[in-house]
């Protein structure tokens, strides 16, 4: 009784070897390219924000003081890493009272970028966005000295809104996100204009698709 055994060349062996790398470099590039295309490519949510700005409050005209509101974001995922961000928000509360610096119903938007990292179900990112602050109703001349009058209207104001972004995916098309930053706001009085930083909080949902 013969037994046979089979013992493959040198040149078998090391092909084999590339072609197990070959392989596996294969599957990996595909893995990850599958990761890739999972990234939403767009990103829609609402969110409670507070911003810690001047406010006529009784008793204290152009006090800062934390106003509430809700508000609305739009991002568009240009890659793993970079995202174009917008952000519009609106607090309701009106004050007690207007000077020619603040008055009436505050808004603010952005439109800039975020940039940083996401792994697994989380991402941590920074943000740089430009935009606009404005009061509804602040006084913008003098109607009458005889009796005294103002006139009363929309103040816009440029600001730049920088800060940091925590975002949590509960799902692949659900996560939370938080974000914390300094608005800064170049105020208007009329005749003169200065720089003042505000702080702005803001959480929300998104949904991503």
């Amino acid at each position: 009784m013969f037994t046979v055994v089979l013992v493959p060349k040198r040149g078998f062996v090391v092909k084999s070897r590339y072609v197990l790398l070959f392989a596996t470099i294969v599957v990996v590039g595909v893995g990850l390219s599958a990761a890739a295309q999972e990234l939403p490519k767009a990103e829609l949510g609402i969110q409670y924000s507070a911003i810690s700005i001047p406010s006529d409050r009784v008793g204290c005209a152009g006090c800062k003081v934390f106003n509430h509101g809700i508000g609305v974001r739009f991002a568009t995922n240009l890659n793993r890493y970079l995202s174009f961000d917008s952000e519009f928000d609106i607090f309701p509360d009106k004050g007690a009272g207007a000077t020619n610096i603040d008055g009436g119903r505050v808004t603010t938007s952005f439109f800039g970028l975020k940039g940083g990292y996401r792994i697994n179900r989380f991402g941590l990112f920074a943000k740089v966005r430009p935009g606009f602050q404005t009061y509804g109703s602040a006084i913008t001349s003098i109607a009458s000295t005889t009796p005294l009058d103002f006139s009363f209207g929309r103040r816009v104001n440029f600001a730049l809104d920088t800060g940091g972004i925590v975002e949590y995916y509960a799902t692949k098309r659900v996560g939370l996100r938080f974000d914390v930053g300094d608005t800064r706001i170049r105020f208007n009085t009329g005749s003169a204009h200065f720089w003042g930083n505000n702080l702005q909080l803001g959480t929300g949902v998104m949904f991503r698709f």
